[in-house]
């Protein structure tokens, strides 16, 4: 539901009208169901006030706001990838990877790209995120050979785009 606009579900529950939509949570989605007014007598609405009044609500809660959909969506980030790529590099049977070179990828990974690119979505990591690391990798004096590994590493586990 994430991924698109909600409208809600207009429905009576007992004396109450409820508007009925998803949340994304970090357990996972949940279906919420918030009072509109009651059925009859004093503060009834009609249908169209109902679905007014519905649509008040699952904007009041943020729920189609476009930057928490698009945060919905991104998905993977660099550093969740990174720990699966070394891992998998690590336990795979097929052309192995040393265990020097396992513990290299991880300091680097450590020290130098989680803090800085880590939190990003794979799908915002491109060029000009590229180019920012190693402007900084050049800045911090590292050598041109850490320079091209390191980088080598951010390909290897995020194609840049």
């Amino acid at each position: 539901m994430a991924s698109r606009y909600q409208q809600g579900h207009v429905e009576k529950l007992g004396a109450w009208f409820y508007v009925r939509f998803r949340v994304d949570t970090p357990e996972g989605r949940k279906l919420v169901a918030e009072r509109i007014c009651p059925a009859s007598g004093p503060g009834s609405l009609s249908a169209a006030q109902q679905r007014w009044k519905a649509q008040e609500i699952i904007m009041s809660k943020g729920i189609n706001n476009q930057k928490k959909i698009i945060e919905a969506n991104l998905g993977t980030t660099f550093r969740q990838q990174a720990e699966w790529f070394i891992e998998h590099a690590r336990t795979t049977t097929r052309k192995p990877v040393a265990g020097s070179t396992i513990v290299n990828w991880q300091s680097c990974v450590d020290k130098w790209l989680n803090p800085r690119i880590g939190d990003s979505p794979l799908s915002q990591i491109n060029n000009a995120v590229a180019k920012n690391l190693v402007s900084e990798m050049v800045a911090a004096k590292l050598s041109d050979k850490s320079i091209s590994t390191y980088f080598g590493l951010v390909k290897m586990v995020s194609p840049v785009r």
